[in-house]
């Protein structure tokens, strides 16, 4: 009998102790407390009131990002989604745990028995999500603040800003579209359709959603060429040029929305030719699959660097589908 409790208690050490209490389950005054404060961010972001945000800012926080590097983020968020007002609270959430970990894995149930989202918060303490939903210059916004216990009140841990919307649509209407492609047999078109539902689903870092689980693995059943899923394709070109393509998403700016293909550059030195291969590569996929054109706006395409003085650098050439020649596509 000793030696099954060992083995039970090792067991019990080692799995950490977690709770997730969802909207008016919260006991007061904790719920009160987390959406005053919740409140109070939440409008000091719409008002772009950044330095203010970032005095509410946890100390785990500050640490990660100085005031600056902060501020930095959400003014190129404030550029992607243009205004933004009218937030309403729409989800809550009460978590924590203990581990011997720095971090928890902690399992929200959405309503359904094995339906959760997994956050990824900071052990041994409490921690609450509020997901708002809020209007952009051109669509519906997700904004989801993590916000940590401290000495004093709840503090901002985390914010991540998301367009729940791209040209009016929400995820399911492209995760349907994607189905249809797929009866279809327009595999590519269904691929980043559901690239496109997945996108729109995502509450930021430190989240793993149901919905988003889902959709990803329906999407990796496609099979087909021309579409890099974590490794290397060599694209060769009707020019014999060849293209070391690493990755074909979709981005979503402005009330566009635009397939993106990433390729490794060999150099960032000659311009003109980054140009030119960002167009060869555009002009490449509108031939070759017409049907980009039912949902996409047109081409971006990256260039990354792969050398360690090229890591960080990226080129882009924006090529929108009317500035390729329609009778240059082929007939689907």
């Amino acid at each position: 009998m000793a030696g099954i409790l060992v083995l039970v208690m090792g067991c019990r050490n080692k799995t950490p102790q977690t709770s997730c209490v969802y909207g008016n389950d919260i006991a007061e005054p904790t719920q009160d407390e987390i959406m005053q404060a919740g409140g109070r961010l939440i409008q000091e972001w719409e008002n772009s009131e950044y330095p203010a945000l970032y005095q509410d800012a946890s100390q785990m926080l500050k640490r990660r990002q100085t005031r600056e590097q902060f501020a930095t983020l959400l003014r190129a968020a404030d550029d992607s989604f243009g205004a933004k007002e009218f937030s309403r609270l729409e989800e809550l959430y009460w978590m924590s745990s203990k581990a011997r970990e720095e971090e928890a894995v902690i399992p929200c149930n959405l309503g359904a028995q094995g339906v959760q989202d997994l956050h990824m918060v900071p052990a041994n303490n409490e921690v609450a999500a509020l997901v708002y939903k809020s209007q952009g210059a051109d669509e519906t916004l997700r904004v989801v603040l993590h916000l940590l216990k401290e000495e004093g009140g709840w503090k901002l841990l985390s914010l991540a800003i998301n367009a729940s919307t791209a040209k009016g649509r929400e995820a399911e209407s492209y995760f349907k579209a994607a189905r249809k492609s797929r009866e279809k047999n327009l595999l590519h078109l269904a691929a980043l359709q559901y690239r496109m539902a997945i996108l729109l689903s995502e509450l930021g870092p430190g989240v793993q959603e149901f919905t988003v689980s889902q959709i990803a693995t329906e999407m990796k059943q496609i099979k087909a060429d021309y579409l890099p899923q974590g490794s290397v394709q060599i694209w060769s070109m009707p020019s014999g040029h060849s293209y070391n393509v690493s990755n074909l998403s979709v981005i979503s700016a402005n009330n566009k929305i635009w397939v993106d293909v990433t390729y490794q550059a060999k150099s960032f030195t000659d311009t003109a030719g980054l140009e030119a291969d960002g167009k060869e590569l555009a002009k490449f996929l509108d031939q070759k699959f017409p049907e980009y054109r039912e949902d996409f706006d047109g081409i971006v395409v990256s260039a990354i660097g792969t050398t360690p003085a090229d890591a960080y650098k990226l080129y882009r050439v924006i090529v929108p589908f009317d500035q390729l020649s329609p009778s240059s596509a082929a007939k689907p």
